[in-house]
Parts: C-alpha cells; structure tokens; sequence
C-alpha cells in the first residue's frame, strides 16, 4: 500500500488530506504549525525549530496587524 509508505521528511498527502478534512477537531494550538506547513512546503521539523523574532512594527507600517516570521538555520 503505497499510501502507508514511511517518509520521515514529509507528511504524505493521503495523510495531509486526513488533516485538512478534520481540521475542525484538531486543538487551536496547532493550527499555526499546520498552517506553517501548508503556506511554506516546510518538514515539521524545519517548523518546530523556527525561532520566533519579536518586532514591532508601527500601526502605519503594519496595518493589519500581521504576524511575521523570520526562519534562521539551514533548509534541508
């Protein structure tokens, strides 16, 4: 079964349709990193190590208040 096949750099895409389709039952917390995931190509891993970089935008820099992420480190 070619779907259960093991690959440790990437989650299938029979596994990704899982979580996509049961997105509603999976804890807020997560979200980001799956969002993270999907916007980025990113391995779980590449996201879990992302350092997060606090800085502060003005209210006429950053209208919309959006979140940006800076990524540190090597891609493999």
């Amino acid at each position: 079964m070619e779907q259960f096949k093991q690959d440790d750099d990437y989650v299938s895409d029979y596994v990704w349709a899982q979580i996509v389709d049961n997105l509603n039952l999976i804890e807020k917390q997560y979200l980001p990193i799956l969002l993270l995931m999907e916007a980025t190509g990113f391995r779980l891993i590449d996201i879990l190590s992302l350092k997060q970089v606090e800085e502060k935008f003005s209210d006429e820099e950053n209208p919309n208040n959006l979140f940006f992420l800076r990524y540190s480190g090597r891609k493999s």
